[in-house]
């Protein structure tokens, strides 16, 4: 028997984001997703209120009782530690509105097998980049081993820059974290549980990982680069305030970038995304370290299952998967797909 599982994010995306998130979810067998929208004038939050099993918290003045943290990362946890006491689900995993869980069949079916007296289960995660050509499948790199092999790779992959990257990824490689419900001093975090006051790891799943939608479209990140440098996955203290931060000519990350975007523009940034994440013949090499994964998220198809003014295009086969048809389609199984993984 399969453990029930949720999910908790707090949100501010765009409507496309947010359907995907929730369709996707919904067909890999979450049994509660809480939803908590920093906006409180949100569009989306009436969509998401109609999806069963999606618990919305509008996070306005009265959320927040006057005293609102200014931090998003702050808002985050403290959403993701209301959501885990009030959670009906088995387990319960904190991440972002572009993170999706993955795996080639309902994940509460590999959490059930987890050992009882582990109560925590890591996450790795893999990156999206942009693909070659627009065919429906997708391609994401998990983060290089941190071995004289790997820097190889990294290097010969990614350049001059690869330094200021997290083993490859523009974003985190910390991956993020189920944790079971009912545990006792527990405090969610954005990478990590703590319990009894101790950060708690738990084990790595080999089967299911954490799909990071960080870098799978250039214009989405051109409208978040700004963001993110200022306060965000590349801000000043996260990364050239700590020891063990990269450099490149002297600079961390945020200095870099903003260093490359004062002299070159946008023109500049656009250069450094398609370095880091246009797939193509130069990142190959990331299959002899088995940090390459290509498969078919079906994201339009499991969209218009969930939300009827979405284009229906093959809708009915999703929703024929997700009761256990399409018996004969081998890369179709309950609207969860085979995991291609490339090297491993």
């Amino acid at each position: 028997m399969a453990d029930r599982w949720g999910v908790v994010a707090t949100v501010r995306e765009d409507a496309k984001t947010m359907q995907a998130f929730l369709a996707h979810h919904k067909c890999m067998g979450a049994s509660e997703i809480h939803m908590f929208f920093d906006d409180p004038d949100d569009p989306f939050i009436a969509e998401a209120s109609r999806i069963p099993g999606v618990f919305v918290t509008v996070c306005d003045a009265a959320h927040w009782a006057g005293r609102r943290p200014r931090a998003h990362q702050a808002r985050q946890k403290i959403n993701a530690n209301r959501a885990y006491p009030a959670a009906g689900t088995d387990w319960l995993i904190h991440i972002d509105g572009d993170e999706l869980i993955h795996a080639d069949r309902d994940p509460g079916e590999f959490l059930a097998n987890v050992p009882a007296e582990v109560s925590v289960v890591r996450l790795r995660p893999a990156e999206e980049m942009v693909p070659p050509r627009d065919n429906g499948l997708s391609v994401f790199r998990f983060a290089l081993p941190r071995t004289r092999r790997g820097n190889r790779i990294g290097e010969a992959v990614y350049g001059e820059v690869y330094p200021i990257l997290d083993r490859g990824l523009l974003s985190h490689s910390a991956g993020k974290f189920f944790v079971r419900t009912g545990v006792d001093d527990v405090s969610l975090s954005i990478h990590g549980p703590r319990i009894g006051g101790r950060r708690d790891e738990g084990q790595t799943s080999r089967d299911i990982v954490l799909l990071h939608r960080h870098g799978g479209d250039e214009e989405m990140w051109m409208a978040s680069f700004k963001r993110r440098l200022a306060s965000g996955a590349y801000r000043k203290a996260l990364h050239d305030d700590r020891s063990r931060g990269g450099r490149v000519n002297g600079m961390g990350r945020n200095a870099y970038l903003s260093d490359l975007y004062e002299r070159e523009g946008e023109d500049g940034i656009r250069r450094f995304f398609r370095q880091v994440c246009q797939f193509g013949r130069d990142k190959q090499p990331l299959r002899r370290a088995g940090a390459l994964l290509k498969l078919r998220l079906w994201v339009p198809e499991k969209v218009s299952t969930w939300f009827p003014d979405a284009p229906r295009t093959a809708a009915r086969n999703v929703r024929l998967a997700a009761q256990g048809g399409l018996e004969a389609d081998t890369e179709f199984r309950g609207a969860k797909m085979t995991v291609a993984l490339q090297g491993n």
